[in-house]
């Protein structure tokens, strides 16, 4: 906020970008790795973390091009 305009973009950019690489990781590792309780609960719910990760990269890009030079 130091003299930075529009510093809320930086921040719901982190967000989103982060969100989408998380679940993104999580979604690969549990196709791959040993089945423990966490990635067993990923492979249930897959359907709606593929969603949550598409929308949230979307989203992390149409904020990546509003960001000001």
């Amino acid at each position: 906020m130091i003299g930075v305009k529009h510093w809320y973009y930086y921040g719901i950019f982190a967000f989103f970008s982060t969100l989408a690489v998380y679940n993104g990781q999580r979604l690969y590792k549990a196709s791959s790795m040993e089945q423990t309780p966490w990635l067993e609960w990923v492979t249930s719910n897959r359907k709606a973390l593929t969603v949550l990760s598409i929308v949230s990269a979307l989203a992390a890009v149409v904020v990546l091009f509003l960001l000001p030079e």
